[in-house]
């Protein structure tokens, strides 16, 4: 995993840094110092995602942003009736529990599709298609 090997260097550069301070202030204090020494912190939401880029296929990635955005996307009552079934090669499959919702949903694909860019970049989504489920 690259993820990993990348962290190899830092982790060598902080344990010699360690092993420098431990001389300055004594073991005990070292400790305490390795703080102001060390990489700051991040999102935990960040490293997620530079991870599973890493591992998951862009497909797969950019499914698990559509899925986890889907409710703020398409409102309350839009997301209840629907869930993203997949997304591949920029097109968008929702499903719905009834045919009767195909029908009512497929005026506003457009506005969806467009909310979905807004939200995620502009050329995530080139088409939306309706399953029932």
């Amino acid at each position: 995993m690259a993820f990993a090997r990348s962290k190899i260097p830092a982790l060598k550069k902080r344990r010699d840094v360690y092993r420098l301070l431990a001389d300055w202030y004594g073991e005990e204090r070292a400790e305490s110092e390795i703080a102001a020494h060390t990489m700051k912190p991040r999102a935990l939401g960040d490293v997620l995602q530079e991870i599973s880029s890493e591992i998951l296929s862009p497909d797969a990635a950019d499914f698990a942003k559509l899925e986890n955005k889907w409710s703020a996307i398409a409102g309350k009552t839009v997301a209840k009736l629907t869930k993203v079934v997949s997304c591949v090669d920029h097109v968008v499959t929702l499903g719905v529990r009834h045919s009767a919702l195909v029908t009512e949903l497929r005026p506003s694909l457009d506005l969806l599709k467009n909310q979905i860019n807004q939200m995620l970049g502009e050329d995530f989504c080139r088409e939306i298609r309706l399953t029932v489920m």
